[in-house]
């Protein structure tokens, strides 16, 4: 199979290079673009007339930095490898969870967004901590289920998916599930006069919806939820008229 990683951790990430090698010694053909630089929370933000420098990066398999985000990497390599069609797009693994609403800000989700926009199968796959992540299991998750989640229908959908930081015979399976409500005491603290940094902590809650990814995540499942590339509300676009308000008075 061909697999075209990147991420939004940068291209020296672990979780990026574990993943790459247990790919490759399974015989996947590897292409890896991933930022020069930690790009999270970019969303599915595109350098527009913005110079990107492109860079060979040493490694056991082809793979390059941009600088430039996540997003940047996929449509890239859409672009400019030509010769290389990957048959799966997989951002990640990053570090740390991407839950609920962190999908809109995410920049590991914005690129298999971006992949997904461009007509390919895309992954994003998250673990659920900052440190001390075990990404060779994560890695190990992946690979043998690869063809599993190939096989699932990706018409207007990429999979996000979350694996608990835990070992694995403590993990309790693979679920499929939708989004929960993961939320941030978001403040913005003054480090010198005139500039501020957003920092804060995930809040309790979202725990309490038990059939979402926050809440199967912390009791220790794999989470994949299906999010669509095309977020029209079908739904509600069915039930309104066919012509709204006035033009003129």
């Amino acid at each position: 199979m061909k697999i075209f990683l990147t991420n939004d951790d940068g291209i020296g990430s672990e979780g990026l290079q574990l993943l790459a090698e247990a790919l490759s010694k399974r015989g996947h053909e590897i292409l890896v673009i991933a930022p020069l630089s930690e790009k999270s929370a970019c969303s599915h933000s595109l350098s527009i007339r913005k110079p990107m420098r492109l860079k060979r990066a040493e490694s056991a398999w082809q793979a390059y930095a941009l600088d430039g985000t996540p997003a940047d990497c996929v449509k890239f390599m859409h672009l400019r490898f030509a010769d290389f069609r990957p048959d799966l797009i997989i951002s990640g693994i990053n570090r740390g969870e991407n839950l609920g609403r962190d999908v809109h800000y995410s920049g590991t989700v914005g690129a298999a967004m971006e992949g997904g926009t461009l007509g390919y199968r895309a992954l994003a796959v998250s673990s659920d901590t900052h440190q001390n992540n075990n990404f060779g299991e994560a890695a190990g998750i992946v690979c043998r289920n690869l063809e599993a989640l190939y096989a699932l229908d990706f018409k207007n959908t990429v999979y996000n998916i979350n694996i608990p930081n835990i070992p694995l015979e403590q993990m309790k399976g693979i679920v499929f599930t939708r989004l929960g409500e993961h939320t941030f005491d978001d403040h913005y603290v003054e480090e010198e006069e005139g500039v501020f940094m957003l920092t804060g902590d995930p809040l309790p809650g979202g725990e309490s919806e038990q059939d979402t990814d926050v809440a199967l995540l912390r009791e220790g499942y794999v989470t994949i939820t299906p999010i669509l590339c095309n977020k029209t509300n079908q739904g509600i676009l069915s039930r309104c008229p066919s012509s709204f308000g006035r033009l003129w008075e």
